[in-house]
């Protein structure tokens, strides 16, 4: 049902573009403070809804301050950054044509593998590798590149369906379709509470990155 119409697609659409925000989002904020178990985070995200995941993450925020010894280590370098940025936003463009082909659900299970392929390869992988930045130079660039390009394919992803989904539906219809089932409300609401708690945190907490700029 999340995707039996364009209007349900498009929102299940945003709950995945949050969800990779939230990955990039903990994955990087996690590495900067040394935050232990990582992996925990991304993994309530997978079963429970983002919203509640992010906001618990705020929590571990706030008890682990950034310190100037976790700046520059255990950051995965550029590369291994945006490559798995990269190929969610290729195989989420290819979900809609997918859709009621057995190909579909391999596109979700892998776009659920690549929220967390960066930090759960971290340890096991990039480092062996050595790929993984030491300089906060590098690792600032990895930041602002992943950032960057997983909002310039959100917004082109995001334009596209609101395009299509406006050629089969009147705005009013989109947005009634966050009740047209049980899935398609969970995901849409968690969209909505996701935003309001990022915009709650980011209005509310100190700039840590100004004040560690300064």
């Amino acid at each position: 049902t999340i995707c039996e119409n364009s209007a349900n697609f498009w929102w299940t659409q945003q709950a995945l573009f949050v969800s990779m925000a939230s990955a990039l989002f903990i994955g990087i904020e996690g590495s900067r403070r040394q935050i232990p178990h990582l992996w925990a985070y991304l993994a309530v995200g997978q079963i429970l809804p983002i919203s509640f995941a992010q906001n618990l993450f705020f929590v571990a925020m706030i008890l682990f301050p950034i310190s100037e010894e976790g700046l520059a280590t255990q950051i995965p370098g550029p590369v291994t950054q945006c490559l798995p940025v990269a190929a969610y936003y290729i195989l989420l463009a290819r979900a809609p044509t997918s859709i009621g082909k057995p190909i579909f659900m391999s596109i979700i299970v892998l776009l659920r593998i690549l929220l967390i392929c960066p930090s759960l390869f971290r340890t096991f992988v990039f480092e062996a590798l050595g790929l993984t930045s030491m300089s906060m130079q590098n690792a600032q660039s990895g930041y602002t590149t992943s950032y960057v390009l997983a909002l310039f394919c959100s917004s082109v992803l995001f334009l596209q369906q609101t395009a299509w989904a406006l050629r089969e539906h009147k705005v009013a219809d989109i947005l009634k379709a966050i009740n047209s089932s049980p899935a398609v409300s969970a995901l849409g609401y968690d969209f909505i509470l996701y935003i309001v708690s990022c915009t709650a945190w980011f209005l509310t907490s100190p700039d840590e990155h100004g004040a560690k700029a300064a």
